[in-house]
């Protein structure tokens, strides 16, 4: 899998914290790490590395993987970053190293990271993969979005667009977040934009997929996983 665009430009990438400061959304998945009493959590699609320097700050021993470069660039630029093991690639390639199989009690796909495998046959093995790093009994906690709220509707230019400091520039930078439409030739998808201008614009862009939570355990059948649990 190719790292998205929007993910692994360098100046996208440094405007992404400041861009998206509230990451409550993260306390789910530290409740989850608390609940399983997990000690070792594979963190999938880590970003810049919020989730992963907070548990390691809890001292749990933690790899975050992420195919964007710039965004990992960002990660160990952040307190508590050397104490997780950060790899760029995918966990595909993860699964790959023997010394990372059968090796965590917990991996995490948080905020959109489940969404952008667009393809079943894709995510299908992003899952065996993950499996493959897991202890026995070890879970998979995940999230994705309900396609009949269509948030999307939402995230309009007028709606999202903000005006932010650039963390590395002394002046006012605009920055754009949240340009999405909905994808005609794939109605449960959507693309995103990001932009951020100063030294001339830079657009980037993702696309997400939006499949029911029930639909997505359903097409996981085939993974072997023993069980799911659904949080709403």
């Amino acid at each position: 899998m190719m790292p998205d665009a929007i993910f692994d430009h360098p100046r996208i990438a440094r405007v992404y914290d400041p861009l998206d400061p509230d990451r409550s959304d993260l306390h789910t998945y530290v409740n989850l790490v608390d609940e399983f009493g997990a000690t070792a959590v594979l963190d999938v699609g880590c970003g810049t590395g919020t989730f992963c320097c907070g548990l390691a700050d809890r001292g749990i021993r933690v790899l975050g993987v992420d195919p964007a470069g710039a965004s990992v660039a960002v990660a160990q630029t952040k307190a508590g970053a050397n104490r997780v093991t950060w790899v760029v690639g995918t966990v595909l390639d993860v699964a790959a190293n023997q010394s990372h199989r059968r090796q965590y009690d917990l991996a995490t796909m948080t905020a959109n990271v489940a969404q952008v495998f667009l393809e079943d046959k894709e995510w299908l093995a992003n899952l065996r993969a993950i499996r493959t790093c897991l202890r026995p009994g070890g879970r998979i906690a995940f999230e994705s979005r309900v396609p009949s709220d269509q948030a999307w509707n939402r995230w309009t230019k007028k709606l999202t667009q903000r005006l932010g400091r650039h963390p590395y520039r002394r002046s006012p930078q605009h920055t754009g977040q949240g340009l999405t439409a909905s994808n005609p030739d794939h109605p449960s998808r959507c693309n995103t934009a990001l932009s951020s201008t100063g030294g001339g614009i830079v657009h980037s862009y993702v696309t997400v997929r939006y499949d029911p939570p029930r639909g997505l355990i359903n097409l996981h059948a085939s993974t072997n996983v023993d069980a799911w649990r659904l949080i709403e």
